[in-house]
């Protein structure tokens, strides 16, 4: 009898349960979904493209009713004025460095003319007469050398011939007495010296 009792009070209980759940469920608010359309120009006119509602069920039925609503329309495109593009930024511009020239081939340096120079000695007084010389030299080189003034008796005449080349050979005074004429050599090699101070 009291189990009977707990069992009936326990399926009170649930039936009580069930009952206040259905009847929670029925009082909910509907859903409702919205679909808005692509177009981004439409989407702010248009708030809701297509609506899915489900209405409240009726205690009696379950059965869930769809109803629909037609999209609007697209409002007409809005046209934009094209906005004009801002000036330029006035900055100075830079002037362009010009190229710079090509360079020419250093000319070639022409061959100058050879300095040609000719001077005479002094006349040199000494025990057998005078010597005095002409002396001639291209670009510091001696090139010549010839008798202006000189006693030729006695074989000197010789003497001047080998002190001439010796002079040349030297290129100045640094050579030996020729043999038998001391005195003549060492005239002969002071109008040389004396002519190769006036280059």
């Amino acid at each position: 009898m009291r189990n009977s009792t707990l069992v009936t009070a326990s399926i009170a209980t649930l039936s009580a349960l069930y009952l206040g759940q259905n009847m929670a469920i029925q009082n909910q608010q509907p859903l409702t979904l919205v679909v808005q359309p692509v177009d981004q120009q439409t989407q702010a006119s248009s708030a809701s493209a297509e609506t899915n509602t489900l209405p409240n069920p009726e205690p009696e039925s379950p059965a869930v009713t769809k109803q629909e609503t037609k999209p609007t329309e697209p409002s007409q495109p809005t046209t934009e004025t094209p906005t004009e593009a801002p000036p330029p930024s006035q900055e100075p511009t830079q002037p362009t460095p010009a190229p710079a020239p090509a360079e020419e081939p250093a000319p070639v340096a022409e061959p100058q003319a050879p300095v040609k120079v000719t001077v005479n000695s002094d006349p040199v007084n000494y025990e057998y007469g005078v010597i005095q010389l002409s002396v001639t030299s291209v670009d510091g080189t001696l090139t010549n050398v010839s008798m202006l003034q000189g006693e030729t008796s006695f074989g000197r005449g010789d003497a001047y011939t080998a002190l001439i080349s010796a002079t040349i050979s030297a290129q100045g005074t640094n050579f030996g007495n020729y043999s038998g004429a001391t005195f003549t050599t060492e005239a002969f090699k002071s109008a040389v010296a004396n002519a190769i101070g006036k280059l």
